[in-house]
Order: C-alpha cells, then sequence, then structure tokens
C-alpha cells in the first residue's frame, strides 16, 4: 500500500450493553466488601451475641414446623425466625450470618450507586454509601439477635435494585427488586405502610405517563409510554400486594396488641392529665388508673416514666387489645394521643417515646 494513502479506519471495538456501567461496580464491591467485612469481624470476633426479650419470641418461633402458620403468621414477622431456623437456632450463627448479610447488602448498594452515578462523582457516592455502613446506627444491632440489622440490611438491598430498575428498566431488574422488597417486609410489620404508600404513589405515576402519552396521541402499549412506566407499574402492584400479605400475616398474628400496650404504657398511662382525657373520650377501664388507687409509674434513673403490673399481674383487657373489649377491635380515638401532642411532646422531647431515656445507645454494643 502506497505511503500516500491512509488505511482504513479500523472499526470500533465490539462492546456489551452496560459493560462501560458494570466495571466501576465491581471495582466498588472489590474494595467495599473487604472493608465492610474486617469491620463486622471486629466488632464481632471474641463477643456473645446480644439477647432482648424479642429474641425469646424469635427463638420460640423458628422451632415451629416450615409448614407451621405460627412460623409464617405468628407472634413476630417471619424474617428473623426464618433464618434462626436456617442456622439451627444457634445466636452465635445468626448473628454472624446477619453480619455477613450487612456486608453484602451494603456492598450491593455501594456497587449499584456506582453504575448509576456518572463521571468521577460516582467514587465520591460509592464511598458515601461504605461511611453510611459503617455509622453507630448501622453498626450498633450486629450482635444483637434481633430484627434490627437484617431490616437495615435488606432495605440497602432493595434500594440497591430498584437504582437498577431506574438504570435498565427490564424483567430481571423489577423481579430482583420485588424479590429483595419481599424479604425486607418479612422482617418487620412497620415496612408494610411504606411498601403501600409506595406502590400507591408508583402506580399513580405510571397512570399519569400513560396518559400523558395518550394525549400527545402515542400508541397504547409499551412503546407509547415512557419506557419506565411499565416496570414502574408492575413493580407499583408487586408492593401493593407484598404490603397486604405483611398486613395480612400481622392481623393473623396478633401482632398489633403488644406494640399499642407499650404506646399505653408508656406515651399515656403514666400521665393522669392524659388518662383523663381518654376517659372523658370513652376510654373503656380508665378507674384502673385514675383516682388514689391507680398503679404508680415505674420511674428508672431518668424519665420516662412507665406504668406497667408486675410480671406475673396480666395488663387490664383494654392496654392489652388497644382499648377495646375482647373480640371488638380498637377505637381509632384510642389509639392516638391527644392531638395537640402529636407533634407539639415527640418533636422537641423525645425520650418518652424510647426505650433507653437518656437515648445512650451503648447497651446494645457492649
Amino acid at each position: 500500500m502506497s505511503r500516500g494513502l491512509d488505511a482504513p479506519p479500523a472499526a470500533p471495538a465490539a462492546t456489551t450493553p452496560g459493560a462501560t456501567g458494570r466495571s466501576p461496580g465491581v471495582a466498588v464491591a472489590l474494595v467495599a466488601a473487604p472493608l465492610l467485612a474486617l469491620l463486622r469481624w471486629w466488632q464481632l470476633h471474641g463477643r456473645a451475641p446480644l439477647t432482648w426479650q424479642d429474641t425469646e419470641d424469635f427463638a420460640a418461633m423458628a422451632e415451629a414446623p416450615w409448614s407451621s402458620r405460627s412460623l409464617w403468621a405468628g407472634i413476630r414477622p417471619p424474617g428473623v425466625p426464618v433464618l434462626l431456623r436456617l442456622v439451627g437456632g444457634d445466636w452465635s450463627r445468626y448473628v454472624a450470618l446477619q453480619a455477613a448479610l450487612a456486608v453484602a447488602c451494603w456492598t450491593a448498594l455501594a456497587a449499584s450507586v456506582a453504575t448509576v452515578v456518572r463521571g468521577r462523582g460516582r467514587w465520591v457516592a460509592a464511598a458515601a454509601v461504605v461511611a453510611l455502613a459503617t455509622t453507630t446506627p448501622v453498626t450498633m444491632w450486629e450482635r444483637s439477635v434481633l430484627s434490627e440489622s437484617p431490616a437495615l440490611s435488606l432495605l440497602a438491598l432493595t434500594v440497591a435494585a430498584g437504582l437498577q430498575v431506574a438504570r435498565s428498566p427490564g424483567r430481571w431488574t423489577v423481579l430482583g427488586t420485588v424479590a429483595a422488597g419481599a424479604a425486607w417486609l418479612a422482617v418487620r410489620d412497620s415496612h408494610a405502610a411504606v411498601a403501600l404508600a409506595g406502590g400507591a404513589a408508583a402506580l399513580v405515576a405510571a397512570a399519569g405517563a400513560w396518559i400523558r402519552a395518550r394525549r400527545a396521541g402515542l400508541p397504547p402499549g409499551p412503546g407509547g409510554a415512557p419506557r419506565w412506566a411499565w416496570p414502574l407499574a408492575a413493580l407499583g402492584v408487586a408492593a401493593l400486594g407484598l404490603g397486604g400479605l405483611a398486613m395480612a400475616g400481622s392481623a393473623r398474628g396478633d401482632r398489633d396488641a403488644f406494640p399499642t400496650r407499650n404506646v399505653y404504657a408508656v406515651r399515656i398511662l403514666p400521665y393522669p392529665e392524659r388518662v383523663r382525657w381518654f376517659a372523658d373520650h370513652g376510654m373503656p377501664q380508665a378507674e384502673h388508673f385514675l383516682g388514689p388507687d391507680r398503679r404508680a409509674p415505674a420511674v428508672p434513673r431518668r424519665p420516662a416514666p412507665g406504668v406497667a403490673g408486675p410480671p406475673r399481674d396480666p395488663p387490664p383487657q383494654p392496654r392489652r387489645r388497644g382499648g377495646a373489649p375482647a373480640g371488638r377491635p380498637p377505637p381509632p380515638r384510642h389509639l392516638a394521643p391527644p392531638p395537640r401532642l402529636l407533634l407539639a411532646e415527640p418533636v422537641p422531647s423525645p425520650e418518652p417515646a424510647l426505650n433507653h431515656p437518656p437515648r445512650r445507645r451503648g447497651c446494645y454494643r457492649r
């Protein structure tokens, strides 16, 4: 070939879709996983698991057969009992399992963020996720046989999967997000409210996109609406279904009774003026907590006070069932504090609503 002629341009190298987006995630995972694993190992090595009142309930549920209603719709959500059953009820193995789950889920979130954020900002965003995974509010639960650590870990995994739906909407990313969300919902009952609200919002957003596409004269079906509308609608339907299933399991196991009793014991019964407010609005059996023979609040070294009977003295029926006689649902007006206290007290002075009034969290890390 003559030196005066230029050679034909080389064909561009073939690339697979998403190949450039995955490499930052792999790099982040290779760095984040060892760091988070080392932190958890240092935190747990040579230290016994911490057990609490909830632990006994989880352990009792874990002894039920796989097909038992007591396991899947018992006195606690099924997530932790299932994990305990997988490790044979051994608390040390459970703590190791939840620590490994935390490492995997937070690493997945950091890697997912790195594939979504563009430019150099991806490294800053991924580092922020890793830093968050090392903070006390996240790591303080790793030694406890409770549901808090799996709840935080699976939330991180659900967010990581959701980011991949936003990045590349498709069948597998949607299924992955649904699977992660189902596991997250199985850990704590309060997550159901988030799923129901989020599912409704997703359906509204998808419906709005379809309406706008129709007004613009675009054809019906996946080709007309924006690319994200159909995956978002699928996630909305799944969230509503899973949230409803979680609430049904909670109702089946009467899991609302214990938290409602705690709310009464800490937020209402120690304060005569609040009891009088509820008594004036029809609270049954208010006389047990008013007058000269009322139970005295049990005040720890620092507030908040609480009213509770001796260990062998069961509380009155309305406290166990939210203020309603047996067999009847609690009236909604008995489940909330006086309206003026809804925001006026918890924001400036949240201590009465906490297990540990001084807000010292060292007991979870001892």
